[in-house]
């Protein structure tokens, strides 16, 4: 039996983790659609990933730069069983490292209202709402913010 490859494991979490809530936002969840907009997104944006010591992706992010300051966040999932400050340190660790941050970036996100545990988490970490519709929500944070927010969130003692 062959590896799955990249994609074929990012598309199983997305499966596992955004299908219900894509659902339950009335769109539909084409698996075969998925692995075309992932494979898209792998092209054009910065991929930050997490992989237990057994080597099984735990979570990932996709950031794509839109301009000099602003920058937005295409995917950021991590497995239900592994969502542990350890892989969100792993993540945003690899996340404070990019070199094109300026303290004036902004990044920006986009969740369904479905998704009750991402818009908390979104919240937590001090993301504002620009805007908001039936289906979705827009948020934002200045870079310098989420820094600062990470910094006290990830110091913590481990969960």
């Amino acid at each position: 039996m062959s590896q799955p490859t990249l994609l074929d494991e990012l598309l199983a979490l997305d499966m596992l983790t955004l299908r219900r809530h894509t659902e339950a936002a009335g769109d539909s969840f084409d698996p075969a659609a998925q692995r075309q907009q992932l494979a898209a997104s792998l092209a054009a944006s910065q991929l930050l990933l997490v992989r237990g010591l057994d080597g099984c992706l735990q979570g990932y992010a996709l950031l794509r730069q839109q301009s000099a300051t602003h920058w937005f966040v295409g995917m950021l999932n991590v497995h239900p069983a592994h969502r542990q400050r350890r892989v969100l340190r792993g993540l945003f660790g690899q996340l404070i490292a990019l070199a094109a941050w300026h303290s004036d970036s902004v990044l920006q996100s986009h969740v369904y209202r479905t998704n009750a545990a991402s818009l908390q988490f979104h919240q937590k970490l001090g993301f504002t709402i620009d805007q908001q519709n039936d289906k979705a929500v827009a948020l934002s944070i200045r870079y310098d913010t989420l820094q600062i927010r990470l910094q006290r969130l990830l110091m913590k003692e481990p969960a």
